[in-house]
């Protein structure tokens, strides 16, 4: 006979697999709608902000006013980065080159394209905005469930590993940072990795110690942010090396523990190798690569004030409601965001509910560390918590360990954004959370306790109120009626909210718990439910889901500028228009044509040096040639290395007049088409060269009076002797990763294209393989003989080759360990501590 408070759900169901489903469900909330009607879970909106589509937006999509969230990136560098790996992968080429963003450059090389990421192959097989809608649900959904095995695996009870798996799924850095795809796609795999070494260590498995963790940091890696990607690991390598100082043999045990974290980060690594060498060849060569700047780094820092928004996430604001809407239905300006840089950098709530919880955990930790309680298994894993919480407020603050990190870490100067250190804070806290759970519900009993806890949390609520009205005050831009007014409707709703949660739980307590052992629900099991419903209040409409149609459509202009290959397109903003004048760079590989502009965390430097002083050449009054350190921006074309780029056709406001810089007015449409008079070409014959040294000299005697670009060349390193008259292009083709000339030469010359030079670019003339030269600072070019012949410059980049033979052979060695059927086979970290006594 089933028991009375028994149903046909509890006895179908494990417990495990409801809170798995809870997880789900949530996942399912926030997405699914989404999902099931056919959108995308993109800032789309942002697309008709600018020519052509802004000029039928409206017309086209009923009710289309503005966009929702200002979120450019997540559209015109991940989405677009996507797009065109998609398209070349479709056209069987693997998109190692891309040839139609900064003049050329290596799409692997960013990281953030995250071409080889193996769960974007749906991306590639699915229509695009299904496919990343699938990825973002599977990514949100696998963060929860693997924080939720993870604390289950630390011994915690069921509702305390919900509730940190469900304050880590949706905290406010998960959510802030969802539509960019590639911070949530490396986060999602942190407890992912740590569960995999507990269950290595307490089932004593070496597969899921190796294999397991190996295979977890090789997604880590290629899963396409290098910033996010260091922490994780960061993370993994403190959870590692903590342990052993819990127990005896610490020796023995730490150089177990060192040995194993390196074999793993080292066979991980050669299972990213073909992503991770490219980018390694990029970090070498990008303009981060110069000496960091530690004040310039720490300028990221996040600022005091914002350590207020851990109490109330919008009180600086938040760039979901810059746009409200008046009486009469007519749009106006909301509240922005106020504070410095950005709101999504500094995003770390993760609602009042965990953080009071992580406040309970952290603070019988340190009581019992007082009392000099013995650690056990959840001592130590609060200890590793907290470690996590503080380091990640160091770093995003700028404490003093940040310059540590700047100084002493190869490469985390150019990672940038200090304040991104906030994930190591929001998954301590997560993880605090869980901890804070199981201690009130060990330490917990009668229904007077929970009044108590109930009056306490409120008392602490309006501490946590009254402290971020003083920290508020310190700013006088937060003291304005307009913001008064924005942050009073917030504070209401949510005190609102918390009465009602804790109604909830003492309702329950007093007058439905009958007596010890008639339910199995308990008030502690709503408290997943309170923080979820914090987080959903706190950032609901924050990422958008948009007709994929508004990532664009059929134009006339666009369908112009698809037949302008191989010549080059510049779309030119107009001063004071800013986004509505222009198709903004990066998002011409959607529209299909050739860039010279474009932005990218991970560019040439030579490239990005160059184009700086051609514009600050052609704009002595600017201050600074760009407004934004990864985006190259041109102000117009009129500079003689920009006809050699090829420079043919630029495209700009109907309003904007660009007779003053030499071109022509090609075609009228939902853009005005000018041509470039002076553009060399794709390819061209010369016949003699002209050393120069460094960029200054290059330009000045590119920019000498009477120079002819079409008959002399400037070179930095000795070339053979050319004795040619110059000859004709026949022929051109390039694509992502080849580029085909066919040409008359009279005598010996040389045939300097408009492409970047870059390392891995090869060239064969007739099928023979021809050196390749670097000339007029940038460009690829070739000495060829009289006659006609055909030129093919193919990009074989050694990087990427070791590192595909690395993937291969690493992918080979793990497959067949996981399939060994032998149980204990030899284990290096238990070899080596005997090698070394």
């Amino acid at each position: 006979m089933r028991p009375a408070n028994s149903s046909p759900l509890n006895q179908s169901l494990s417990p495990d697999t409801i809170c798995i489903l809870i997880i789900a469900f949530i996942t399912f909330i926030l997405y699914g709608p989404a999902v099931l009607t056919g959108r995308v879970m993109l800032p789309a909106d942002n697309v008709p902000l600018m020519r052509p589509w802004g000029l039928t937006a409206k017309a086209k999509f009923p009710g289309y006013i503005r966009a929702q969230n200002m979120m450019h990136d997540p559209i015109f560098d991940y989405f677009s980065w996507r797009f065109y790996a998609r398209e070349k992968l479709r056209q069987g080429e693997v998109p190692l080159w891309n040839s139609d963003e900064l003049g050329g450059t290596v799409l692997l090389g960013n990281c953030q394209s995250a071409v080889l990421y193996p769960p974007n192959i749906l991306l590639y097989v699915l229509p695009i905005h299904f496919g990343i809608n699938i990825v973002t649900v599977m990514h949100t959904f696998l963060t929860g469930l693997f924080m939720f095995l993870l604390l289950k695996a630390w011994g915690l009870r069921r509702v305390s590993s919900l509730t940190g798996a469900v304050t880590w799924m949706i905290c406010g850095l998960q959510i802030v940072w969802t539509e960019f795809q590639t911070p949530t796609a490396v986060l999602c795999w942190l407890p992912a990795l740590l569960l995999c070494w507990e269950y290595g260590v307490s089932r004593n498995s070496w597969k899921w110690r190796w294999l397991g963790c190996s295979a977890v940091v090789g997604l880590i890696l290629t899963a396409g942010h290098l910033q996010f990607a260091f922490y994780t690991l960061m993370a993994f390598a403190i959870f590692v090396l903590v342990r052993p100082l819990f127990g005896k043999s610490i020796p023995l045990r730490m150089v177990r523990s060192i040995s194993a974290l390196c074999g793993i980060l080292i066979f991980g690594g050669s299972l990213a190798a073909s992503t991770m060498l490219p980018v390694v060849e990029m970090s070498r060569l990008n303009f981060r690569a110069r000496a960091a700047s530690t004040n310039g780094e720490i300028a990221l820092k996040m600022p005091p004030v914002n350590l207020v928004t851990l109490v109330l996430p919008n009180a600086l604001g938040n760039p979901r409601d810059y746009l409200a809407m008046d009486p009469d239905g007519k749009p106006t300006d909301g509240f922005n965001y106020v504070g410095e840089f950005n709101f999504i950098e500094y995003c770390g709530y993760v609602s009042i509910g965990a953080l009071l919880l992580s406040l309970i955990a952290g603070g019988v930790f340190v009581v019992d560390r007082l009392r000099r309680r013995p650690f056990d298994r959840v001592q130590k894993n609060i200890a590793f918590a907290l470690l996590l919480t503080f380091l990640g407020f160091g770093l995003a603050m700028g404490a003093p360990i940040c310059n540590l990190f700047l100084r002493f870490v190869p490469g985390y100067g150019q990672l940038n954004a200090t304040g991104r250190a906030l994930c190591l804070a929001s998954f301590g806290m997560s993880m605090l959370a869980g901890f804070g759970v199981e201690i009130a519900a060990r330490r917990s009993s009668g229904r007077a306790s929970w009044l108590i806890k109930a009056v306490s949390v409120a008392v602490i609520v309006a501490l946590a109120g009254f402290g971020s009205k003083i920290i508020v005050s310190m700013y006088p831009a937060l003291t304005a009626q307009k913001w008064k007014d924005y942050e009073s409707t917030g504070i209401t709703a949510a005190t609102i909210f918390l009465m009602q949660s804790f109604g909830a739980i003492l309702a329950q307590q007093l007058f439905l718990h009958k007596s010890k052992g008639t339910s199995s629900f308990q008030p502690i099991h709503l408290i997943p439910i309170i923080i979820a419903s914090d987080l959903f209040f706190n950032f609901i409409q924050f990422n958008p889901s948009n007709n994929p149609e508004m990532l664009g459509y059929q134009t006339e202009i666009g369908d112009f500028l698809t037949k302008t290959s191989p010549d080059r397109v510049i779309s030119l903003e107009k001063p004071g228009m800013g986004i509505k004048s222009l198709i903004v760079p990066n998002y011409n590989l959607v529209v299909g044509y050739r860039e010279a502009q474009g932005g990218d965390a991970m560019h040439l430097k030579r490239y990005h040096d160059l184009i700086g002083k051609v514009v600050l050449q052609m704009r002595p009054e600017l201050t600074s040639a760009f407004t934004d350190a990864n985006t190259v921006r041109l102000p117009g074309v009129d500079h003689p290395f920009l006809d050699l780029m090829n420079i043919r056709y630029v495209v700009a406001d109907p309003t904007h007049d660009l007779y003053s810089q030499g071109l022509k007015l090609e075609k009228q449409l939902e853009m005005n088409v000018w041509t470039n008079p002076r553009a060399i070409g794709p390819a061209h014959l010369v016949s003699r060269t002209e050393h120069f040294a460094g960029l200054d000299d290059f330009l000045a005697k590119l920019n000498a009076p009477n120079r002819s670009l079409r008959q002399v060349a400037l070179t930095e390193s000795e070339i053979p002797v050319l004795g040619g008259s110059s000859g004709s292009i026949t022929s051109y083709h390039a694509s992502g990763n080849h580029v085909d000339i066919g040409f008359q030469s009279s005598g010996t010359n040389l045939l300097e294209t408009s492409e970047i030079a870059y390392p891995g670019w090869v060239a064969s003339l007739d099928g023979n393989s021809t050196p390749l030269y670097r000339t007029d600072y940038m460009f690829r070019s070739v000495i060829v003989p009289n006659g006609p012949h055909s030129l093919t410059i193919t990009y074989e980049p050694t990087s990427y080759r070791a590192g595909l033979f690395l993937t291969c052979l690493g992918s080979g060695i793990w497959f067949f360990c996981l399939f060994n059927r032998k149980r204990t086979p030899v284990e290096v970290e238990r070899l080596l501590p005997k090698v070394l006594q």
